[in-house]
């Protein structure tokens, strides 16, 4: 009767939530079958004929019977099968919770190396980094899962503007502004990358420039 009380909850509670994402609610559900009781099946294996050779000229035709008739409980055959998805959830699990053990523990960048798609450790890694390679990387990543996330275009738009390309710094605080349009620091960096692209042109005579700017 407990059995089938626990499998009725879990089976109403997928109507709001599919719990059985998460390792423990399968493994619940797993031991409310009944794996002692159940119907069985039968694997018939047809016969071979070989075919062998005792000499050049000679050949001898025999037929080895190998049928068998296996007899399985159907849920011992589901039984395995579940052991072997456990299996493959719990290789799949492992990196994830390291990565997670390691981000509670405020070591990001390793996290971030075992599963990278941990957003949270990489927009602080994104805010404490020094290196430019890996800012860029990490803004990259983070914007490929996330098209609204200002950090990473704020990211951007320092490392384009580090490096001379006010263009592109200019293009990405624009898409900054577009996530993040009630912000008022947001126009005020914005209103400081033009400022700065303005002198930076002016100093190199590039009136091109200093007109678009």
């Amino acid at each position: 009767m407990l059995r089938k009380f626990l499998l009725a909850a879990i089976g109403l509670r997928i109507f709001l939530d599919f719990d059985l994402q998460f390792l423990s609610v399968f493994c619940i559900a797993v031991l409310c079958f009944d794996f002692e009781k159940g119907k069985h099946f039968k694997f018939e294996f047809p016969s071979k004929t070989v075919i062998s050779k005792k000499s050049k000229n000679i050949k001898n035709n025999c037929t080895v019977s190998t049928g068998k008739d296996l007899t399985i409980s159907k849920n011992k055959f589901l039984l395995l099968a579940i052991k072997i998805l456990s299996f493959f959830l719990i290789c799949i699990c492992i990196p994830m919770f390291t990565a997670t053990y390691l981000e509670n523990n405020e070591n990001y960048e390793d996290a971030i190396k075992i599963y990278p798609y941990l957003t949270d450790s990489q927009l602080v890694v994104l805010r404490q980094t020094e290196d430019v390679n890996i800012a860029k990387e990490t803004a990259e990543s983070v914007i490929k899962r996330n098209k609204y996330s200002p950090i990473a275009y704020d990211a951007l738009a320092t490392i384009s503007q580090y490096t001379g390309d006010f263009d592109k710094a200019v293009e990405y605080k624009i898409m900054s502004l577009n996530a993040t349009k009630f912000e008022l620091a947001e126009y005020i960096d914005y209103f400081n990358v033009l400022k700065t692209g303005y002198e930076y042109y002016t100093k190199t005579e590039n009136n091109r420039k200093v007109e678009q700017y």
